[in-house]
């Protein structure tokens, strides 16, 4: 037998609106099945709360159970907070090139930036990072408070600090390498600088050695050469 999907409407007054950072009206809408977790199929901000009963029929949900159990209801909120909030850190973008011409960043030097939408909270946080080319949106964050902020600070310099250690190990180990690598060669290179005087040594040798035989053979030639000379001189007698 096919177990039953219920609807849940549950709505709470003055909670915050991360996008308008205004405290409205939240509704959500949930299904439950037997032995499973509930799964939000909608949810929504509004100034008045028929604007939230609007929304759900127009989502498709005619009939609902409206729940009003603040924790579950809480529950609910801070989830789908949670998710937003994962989203905003992960989420990360090159701004567009046009953004390196305008101000304040034509004028601001490469670095790491936090950035404040507005002074009073809620307000959205950015980290940035400006590159020599390039400006990236590292960040973003919702902080309702001074506390949420500093935390949001402390975790983006956390993170980057960890990012420029393993640069720099990076960095270290690369440098490493090319030593290693340039030491190799310059062996190399020694080995067969070494093998080419050997051969030049070997070379010069040889061609000392073809000189000297070939002085000797001259010699022994020349000998020949006396020899028969001084033989045609002699007497014929003496023969």
């Amino acid at each position: 037998m096919a177990s039953s999907r219920q609807c849940y409407l549950g709505i709470v007054p003055h909670l915050l609106n991360p996008i308008h950072l205004a405290y409205e009206w939240f509704g959500v809408v949930w299904l439950e099945e037997e032995h499973q977790f509930p799964v939000i199929i909608g949810y929504w901000f509004a100034n008045e709360k028929t604007e939230i009963l609007e929304n759900v029929k127009l989502s498709g949900c005619s009939q609902w159970v409206e729940v009003s159990n603040h924790y579950i209801l809480m529950n609910m909120y801070q989830s789908i907070r949670k998710k937003q909030s994962d989203e905003d850190w992960n989420h990360r973008s090159r701004l567009s090139i046009r953004t390196m011409f305008t101000s304040p960043w034509k004028e601001a030097s490469p670095g790491l930036y936090i950035i404040k939408s507005r002074n009073t909270y809620p307000l959205h946080a950015s980290a940035v990072l400006k590159k020599k080319f390039f400006v990236w949106l590292e960040h973003t964050a919702v902080c309702e408070t001074e506390e949420e902020f500093r935390a949001f600070m402390g975790r983006v310099h956390a993170e980057h600090q960890d990012m420029q250690e393993h640069q720099d190990m990076q960095e270290h180990q690369d440098m490493q390498e090319h030593q290693d690598m340039q030491e190799h060669q310059d062996i190399q290179s020694t080995k067969t600088c070494r093998a080419r005087r050997h051969a030049e040594h070997e070379d010069m040798q040889s061609t000392k050695t073809c000189r000297a035989r070939r002085h000797a053979e001259h010699q022994d030639i020349a000998r020949k050469r006396g020899f028969l000379q001084a033989k045609a001189h002699l007497p014929q007698d003496s023969l």
